[in-house]
């Protein structure tokens, strides 16, 4: 198993042995009536443990922005899509986030609260990822109106995702190719942020030129078309998923500047454009449905 991986066992053991959620709480999927706030935004389903020092966080629900603090032993669960702003840091978090293919464990730490906490660790859990760990993660967002049960349920929860990442073998890949895989998954964090290959290399202190060489070593494709391509997956799951969200409103929130050329691309992309796929009738699942 990874060192990696072995970090985030020993953590999440400890973590069984002591650590209490009392608190949780809940983020809302839906834009701000503000559309100039700056916020961030990520199209997975996650929750968030505060361990040491405190976050503050602007959030939204129903439309309207709200402030919230989150100190250890708080949670905080956050839909696709929501909306975030993460003003003050904590010094220790545990993040664990839902994507299409795994689960991301990530274990942040930094040297002082207030300061940007720097990734210990990150883990991708696939090949024994549990059908009941998914569910139940699925289950801890449908608890808003029951916090009390939704704190019980991440003790649970963290119980089977240690059951799931005690059995992983783990993959080990070399240096170059981890740190394109870490490329990836930020950028596929913050690819409706409207990201650019700059970003990536300035948060990775690599240059631009050697940000496009792994992309295309590892990933077989350009940074671009890498962040196009995935902008448009979330655009199809907001299409949807959101019925009453506008297509202009999509491929703003997808980090498309102009709504025809949204449309263009999504058309090349699924050979149809956005409103024929919205109305088209479902005919495929994936990992992340209920099937």
């Amino acid at each position: 198993m990874q060192l990696e991986a072995q970090t985030i066992l020993a953590k999440l053991e400890q973590l069984i042995a002591t650590y209490h959620v009392n608190h949780v709480l809940f983020a809302g999927a839906g834009p701000p009536r503000d559309a100039a706030a700056e916020l961030n935004s990520q199209p997975w389903l996650r929750f968030t443990l505060v361990l040491d020092g405190e976050s503050k966080i602007r959030l939204c629900r129903n439309g309207i922005m709200f402030t919230e603090r989150l100190t250890p032993e708080q949670a905080i669960c956050m839909p696709p899509f929501a909306p975030e702003k993460v003003e003050y840091l904590s010094k220790e978090s545990l993040a664990m986030v839902l994507r299409p293919n795994y689960l991301r464990l990530v274990y942040a730490q930094g040297d002082q609260v207030g300061t940007t906490p720097k990734i210990r660790c990150s883990y991708h859990l696939e090949d024994t990822l549990g059908k009941g760990t998914i569910l139940a993660i699925k289950a801890l967002n449908e608890m808003e109106d029951n916090p009390a049960t939704a704190a019980s349920m991440i003790e649970v929860i963290m119980k089977m995702i240690y059951h799931d990442l005690a059995l992983s073998s783990g993959r080990r890949d070399g240096r170059a190719e981890t740190l394109w895989r870490q490329m990836a998954d930020y950028t596929e964090d913050n690819c409706l942020n409207r990201i650019s290959r700059t970003d990536v290399a300035q948060h990775f202190r690599v240059t631009p030129e050697y940000v496009s060489q792994l992309f295309k070593q590892y990933g077989h494709e350009g940074f671009c078309t890498f962040a196009n391509r995935k902008r448009l997956e979330l655009a199809s799951m907001m299409l949807t998923g959101e019925q009453q969200t506008t297509i202009k409103e999509i491929a703003w929130r997808c980090g498309f500047s102009h709504t025809s050329y949204f449309i263009k691309a999504f058309s090349e992309c699924y050979g149809m454009s956005p409103g024929v796929y919205r109305n088209k009738p479902a005919s495929s699942t994936n990992f992340l449905s209920d099937e």
